[in-house]
């Protein structure tokens, strides 16, 4: 084995090193990156403390605050306390309020903010952008506290306008609708109020008006299932599109599935069965429980189409 040979070159002191031609301009460049990447950790760090701050996009943020009564952003300035400050000025309470489950009689004022928010965030608005998904929740309980100004509008029900009536335009509504019902929490909270008024309208209706179709050309029992087909189809459809949207790029049999899901948990086969169950308590008789031929059978086949129309 060879000796290892001591180091032949000549040793450097610092001095001569800083002095050796090309030696300040090198030193000059490190300092330069070491600056640079100095700035650029806190360019990123600062970044990342707005993006907490701001709770999402910092457009969204904007967006939503501009919408807001007060004119400056409250708390700290996130899209969940936006989302907060919008449920409350709409709804004339705290925000996460449970939705009564009867007619709420709502001041101008919120009626006003109610349909400012849906118009805004609606596809038809000239600056229209879609609901964050960090305040749909807030959205949807807005929708629960409206529950009969949108049972009406999704079931396209002609009414007379009067105090404390937000006048939403269907367009807008549903469109609106599709943003929120992209969360699912939020798409659930507007389903159930919305249910909750097809229930308690078809409850309603007695057992004379389901197997007889009366003389006048007032069938109350028709206006009830178109409506509620009306509406239970709006609300599926809104959810199909905001499915559609989010399984963008997935296989076409992941969407199916989901929405056949869509379909069989919350859309015409469960309003079918709620009129059929009703019917059959109110004492209709089984025979007569048919999608087609007599009276259920026209009050099915209404629904139907009034479903799949919306």
């Amino acid at each position: 084995m060879t000796p290892e040979q001591p180091d032949s070159r000549p040793s450097v002191s610092p001095a001569e090193e800083t002095n050796r031609p090309g030696a300040a301009a090198s030193g000059r460049r490190r300092r330069l990156l070491l600056v640079v990447a100095g700035a650029t950790v806190a360019v990123a760090a600062t970044g990342a403390a707005l993006s907490l701050h701001d709770g999402g996009s910092a457009p969204a943020a904007d967006f939503c605050w501009s919408l807001a009564p007060q004119s400056e952003p409250a708390d700290d300035g996130s899209l969940r306390a936006c989302g907060d400050a919008l449920e409350t000025a709409a709804t004339g309470r705290p925000a996460g309020s449970t939705a009564p489950e009867e007619a709420v009689r709502h001041t101008d004022e919120q009626a006003r903010m109610f349909k400012k928010i849906v118009t805004s965030y609606g596809a038809q608005a000239p600056d229209g952008e879609e609901v964050p998904v960090e305040i749909a929740p807030q959205m949807a309980n807005v929708l629960a506290h409206f529950h009969q100004d949108v049972h009406q509008v999704l079931g396209r029900t002609s009414r007379s306008a009067s105090a404390g009536d937000p006048e939403v335009p269907h367009t807008a509504l549903t469109a609106f609708m599709r943003s929120v019902s992209a969360e699912d929490d939020a798409f659930r909270t507007t389903y159930r109020s919305q249910l909750r008024e097809v229930s308690r309208e078809i409850d309603g209706l007695t057992k004379e008006e389901l197997t007889r179709a009366p003389g006048g050309a007032d069938d109350r029992a028709r206006a009830v299932v178109e409506r509620s087909g009306s509406v239970i189809g709006g609300l599926v459809q809104a959810r199909d599109d905001a499915l559609k949207a989010a399984l963008d790029g997935e296989p076409d049999s992941a969407t199916e599935e989901k929405l056949a899901e869509n379909y069989e948990k919350n859309g015409y086969p469960r309003l079918r069965h709620l009129l059929h169950a009703h019917a059959s308590k109110v004492g209709v008789p089984a025979d007569e429980l048919a999608d087609t031929g007599g009276r259920m059978g026209d009050l099915t086949g209404w629904t139907s189409s009034a479903y799949r129309s919306a």
